[in-house]
């Protein structure tokens, strides 16, 4: 008698099949979540080199602006010790509004040779943002205690302005005068004139916007006394460097 053979499938393979689909069904889930593990580490990596870079980068720009109004203080100040009158400063370099009629030659010119002896530079070539703004130079603001504090034109500071400047350039720049920016924002002040350019007169207005004052909202308190800092106002961010005191 002749046996036939089974064509019933054997158990044990199936099951055998079944067990390595599986094994390699989470091998491969195994891959894909070390794989989005990877990514994910990779991304905040790179995130964190993104922002150290711009750290730095705001650091140099901050230093760059320092050394460079600083420089014009120190020129100013030496101008003044040689018998210069301060109506008699001219900045006309920056824009031909600032000509002041009290100086008749080179050496009262901050950014000539004979005079300051300061090579002009562009707030966007100092800065290194394209922006269409330029340095202002005002005395319509005092600073609470760097001269006078009384409120009136006499104790106007002249001040040398870099307005609209990038925020994290302005925080970077307390940061390194020690200055705090409260809530990691910069001090604030309610009202900051720029709108009169210096040639050799001070403003007839009397002033009451006294940078430094003893209003924490509006007077940018943080910054009293304070030669150079960079405050908020109206929404923008304006760094100054006093220039001269009264």
């Amino acid at each position: 008698m002749r046996t036939h053979a089974s064509n019933k499938p054997d158990n044990k393979m199936i099951k055998t099949k079944s067990s390595q689909e599986g094994n390699a069904l989470w091998f491969i889930l195994i891959v894909v979540a070390l794989f989005g593990a990877l990514t994910a580490a990779l991304s905040r990596n790179t995130g964190t080199v993104n922002q150290a870079g711009n750290i730095e980068q705001s650091r140099v720009v901050a230093s760059s602006i320092l050394r460079y109004t600083t420089s014009i203080e120190t020129a100013i100040q030496r101008m003044m010790m040689e018998g210069l009158s301060e109506s008699d400063l001219d900045f006309s370099a920056i824009d031909s509004d600032y000509e002041n009629a009290n100086c008749t030659d080179d050496h009262c010119k901050v950014f000539k040779t004979r005079g300051g002896g300061i090579p002009y530079r562009s707030l966007p070539s100092v800065i290194s943002e394209n922006t269409e703004q330029d340095w202002v130079v005002s005395a319509q603001n005092r600073v609470y205690l760097a001269g006078c504090d009384d409120a009136h034109n006499g104790c106007t500071e002249l001040l040398l302005i870099a307005p609209d400047v990038p925020q994290t350039l302005c925080l970077q720049i307390n940061a390194m005068q020690g200055i705090t920016n409260p809530n990691g924002a910069p001090p604030q002040m309610g009202s900051f004139l720029i709108n009169e350019k210096y040639n050799g007169t001070y403003t007839s207005a009397i002033n009451s916007y006294t940078l430094g004052g003893d209003n924490s909202s509006t007077k940018a308190t943080e910054v009293q006394g304070r030669n150079a800092a960079c405050i908020e106002s109206s929404g923008k961010y304006y760094f100054y460097q006093l220039l001269l005191s009264r």
